[in-house]
C-alpha cells in the first residue's frame, strides 16, 4: 500500500488554537474599550443619569429653601437669586406662589424617584393633586335654647325721708320679663308687672318682624308708645324716681301705653346721621283719649334725627304728635319736641357721661 504524506497541523493542536481564539476575542475587545474609558455606553448612560441627579437635587433643594423662606415671610425679592436655572417662574401672589413650588418641588421630587431606580425620564411631570377643600363646620350651640325664652326678673324699691324725719320704703313695682326670638325675622317680649297698688298687670306684650323688606319694622301688641323721650322707658330704668310731671299730667301715672300696630322706618339719612320714623295705630284706652279702647282709634308720628357730633359726643332732635277723641265728643292732639346731648369720651366711657335731655309739649284738647 503506497505510503501517503500528511501536511498541516494535527487535528487536537487546530481545535485548541480555535478555543484560544474563542477567549482572547472578549479580552481583546477589553483592551480595546476598557470599562471607564469614554468610550463605554454603561459607564456613559451612568454618567448620565448622576449628573441628572445631581441637577435635579439641587433644584429641589433649592425650591425647599425657597418655601421655607417665603414660610418665614422673608421677602421672594431675597430668594429669586438663589433659584437654578430652568425653575418655573413665580405667580403674581404669594399664595399661588406657595402652590406653584409646592407643585414643582413635588414634581422634582417624582422625577428624581424615577432617575434613581433607573427608568429614564419620561419628560411629562405628574399633575400636582388639588388640595381637599377643609369641612365647613357646624355648631348646634345657638339652637340648644331655641325654645327656651329669655326670662328676668327687676325690682322698684324706693326709700323717702321727710323734713319731719320720716322714713320709709315702698316696693313699688316688680316686673318679670319674659323674651324670645320666635324665628329670625320676628321676636317676642313680655313684661308683667305686680305692684300692691294695681296688682298684676300686662305692662307690655307684643311681636317685632324686623325681617319686612325697605328697613321697615312692625310691632303688633300693647307697647309703651313712641312718645318724647322717657315715656319708652319702665319705671324701674328711669334716671330719675318718677316720670317728669308732664307725662303724668298728660298721659296718667303710667305714661302713655295703648295696644295696636307700629311700624317704624329707619330713613335713608337725609339730612342727619340717622333718621328714624315711627307710626303707630292704637286703641283710646289711655285717660287722654277717653279711655274708649277700639271704639275711637289713636294715631301718633315720632321723627328722630341723630347725629354724630364728636366721637364722644352725639345730638338727638326728636318730634312726636298723637291725636284722638278724648271720649267727650271732642278731640285730644298732643305735641311735643325733645332734644338730647350725650357726651362720653371712649378712653374714660366707665368713669365719665353727661346727659342733657330737654321735652317740650303742648296739648289741646276740646273740653272743658
Amino acid at each position: 500500500m503506497p505510503n501517503r504524506h500528511r501536511s498541516g497541523f494535527p487535528s487536537g493542536t487546530l481545535g485548541a488554537c480555535l478555543i484560544l481564539g474563542l477567549l482572547a476575542a472578549p479580552a481583546a475587545r477589553a483592551q480595546v474599550n476598557p470599562p471607564g474609558s469614554p468610550d463605554d455606553p454603561v459607564a456613559a448612560l451612568r454618567q448620565e443619569i448622576e449628573a441628572v441627579k445631581k441637577e435635579y437635587g439641587d433644584r429641589l433643594n433649592a425650591l425647599e429653601k425657597r418655601l421655607a423662606d417665603l414660610e418665614a415671610g422673608r421677602p421672594a425679592a431675597e430668594t429669586a437669586s438663589e433659584i437654578p436655572a430652568g425653575t418655573p417662574a413665580a405667580p403674581a401672589t404669594e399664595d399661588d406662589e406657595l402652590a406653584a413650588l409646592r407643585a414643582a418641588a413635588g414634581e422634582a421630587a417624582g422625577e428624581t424617584g424615577q432617575e434613581g431606580s433607573g427608568a429614564a425620564p419620561s419628560g411629562t411631570a405628574p399633575e400636582a393633586a388639588p388640595a381637599a377643600p377643609e369641612a365647613a363646620a357646624f355648631g348646634s350651640e345657638r339652637n340648644l335654647n331655641r325654645l327656651n325664652p329669655e326670662i328676668s326678673m327687676t325690682g322698684d324699691l324706693v326709700g323717702f325721708a321727710t323734713n319731719q324725719g320720716r322714713e320709709d320704703f315702698d316696693a313699688r313695682e316688680f316686673e318679670l320679663n319674659v323674651q324670645s326670638a320666635l324665628d329670625p325675622y320676628s321676636f317676642t317680649k313680655w313684661t308683667l308687672s305686680f305692684s300692691p297698688d294695681e296688682g298684676v298687670d300686662i305692662e307690655e306684650g307684643y311681636v317685632s318682624y324686623n325681617g319686612l323688606p325697605g328697613g321697615l319694622q312692625l310691632t303688633a301688641g300693647k307697647f309703651r308708645q313712641s312718645f318724647g323721650l322717657l315715656n319708652r322707658w319702665h319705671l324701674h330704668a328711669l334716671p330719675q324716681i318718677d316720670y317728669p310731671l308732664v307725662l303724668q299730667s298728660y298721659f296718667g301715672d303710667e305714661g302713655l301705653a295703648q295696644t295696636g300696630l307700629s311700624a317704624t322706618w329707619l330713613l335713608p339719612r337725609p339730612w342727619a346721621t340717622a333718621n328714624e320714623l315711627t307710626l303707630e295705630l292704637t286703641d283710646g284706652e289711655n285717660d287722654a283719649f277717653g279711655g274708649e279702647s277700639f271704639r275711637r282709634l289713636v294715631g301718633l308720628a315720632h321723627l328722630k334725627n341723630y347725629w354724630d357730633v364728636t366721637p364722644s359726643t352725639y345730638a338727638e332732635l326728636g318730634l312726636s304728635g298723637a291725636a284722638g277723641g278724648n271720649g267727650l265728643g271732642g278731640e285730644s292732639r298732643l305735641y311735643g319736641t325733645d332734644l338730647t346731648f350725650h357726651w362720653q369720651p371712649p378712653q374714660r366711657a366707665k368713669y365719665r357721661e353727661i346727659t342733657w335731655r330737654t321735652e317740650l309739649l303742648r296739648s289741646e284738647r276740646d273740653d272743658a
